[in-house]
């Protein structure tokens, strides 16, 4: 069964012409807010579209944006200046701290219940959200992190690495527990399962790898472009996996086939893909692009050959 596309809807969110660099969705799946470059924060309403609010103020670019679960309403950032904020919508900042001591965050992930966060630079570091409180400072002996992302609940996080190393660590004890070689170019983006059995993670030279971060067991792995990765993501009850490259393109693909076909193509002729988020209630594909467009394509079943949006 293949899936087909139709975009629902298109927000030009953001001028500057870098465009977002960052994506995220509320746990309702009723917002979605991108940032980026011009350190500008903008929430909009996933069924419409319409923008419900921005938030100035940021002069660095914003490495990762996080809805906060337990407080509605409060969004975390943490950015190139080494701050972690936690905002309200309205644009008024409720807590700030300094998280990385020695160099920029590059990226953040946040924790299922939203008062923690992981940041990535030289150093990775978990705090406390609303305490300002430091939980955990692990040892990545100076190699920069380029992609994180933290278990919902089974207690690990997982890095790439600059260097194109898969790291798994314990949130708990701040252990490193596992490596993995699976790239040859540096890591650009992570994403994971909603129950922690997979990982995606993706690198420079367009490889994308799907592995189970507790056995390193290679589920996906293939060259899906020559272009650099920008993100990964699972969608489709985590059956299908959306790459989004720098040459202009979204694809997809099944996990479980052994061809590793390509079901789905949603080219951007104008403009590159740069950050993905997933709603499994709307079945919609939220993808920020280089031009500052924000896009909901909806993902549906559709005929039994692969589909190409013109």
């Amino acid at each position: 069964m293949m899936l087909s596309a139709i975009e629902r809807w298109k927000q030009d969110g953001h001028e500057n012409e870098f465009g977002p660099f960052c994506i995220a969705l509320s746990d309702d799946e009723k917002r979605v807010a991108i940032s980026g470059w011009d350190g500008t924060i903008k929430v909009f309403s996933t069924l419409s579209g319409h923008q419900k609010s921005e938030i100035r103020g940021l002069k660095s670019w914003v490495a990762s944006i996080h809805f906060t679960r337990d407080q509605n309403g409060l969004i975390t950032t943490t950015s190139s200046d080494k701050m972690v904020r936690l905002w309200d919508e309205g644009g008024s900042v409720r807590r700030t701290f300094k998280a990385s001591g020695s160099s920029q965050i590059v990226c953040g992930s946040r924790s299922s219940t939203g008062d923690m966060v992981v940041i990535g630079s030289q150093e990775l570091k978990l705090w406390n959200v609303h305490s300002a409180t430091l939980i955990r400072n692990f040892d990545t002996r100076e190699d920069w992190t380029a992609a994180v992302i933290m278990a919902s609940h089974n207690g690990w996080i997982a890095t790439g690495t600059d260097k194109g190393v898969c790291c798994l660590w314990n949130s708990c004890t701040g252990e490193l527990e596992r490596k993995f070689g699976f790239h040859s170019a540096g890591i650009t983006s992570m994403a994971r399962t909603s129950d922690d059995s997979l990982v995606i993670s993706g690198d420079r030279q367009g490889w994308v790898y799907v592995w189970a971060p507790l056995s390193g067991r290679v589920l996906f792995g293939k060259q899906v472009s020559v272009a650099e990765v920008e993100a990964v993501l699972f969608i489709h009850d985590s059956q299908h996996i959306a790459v989004a490259t720098n040459d202009g393109k979204i694809k997809v693909f099944p996990i479980d086939d052994k061809s590793s076909r390509e079901i789905l193509l949603i080219p951007f002729p104008n403009s590159s893909p740069l950050c993905l988020a997933w709603s499994h209630q709307q079945n919609t594909l939220f993808v920020g692009d280089d031009r500052g467009a924000l896009h909901a394509w909806g993902i549906v079943l559709s005929g039994l050959s692969a589909h190409v949006i013109q």
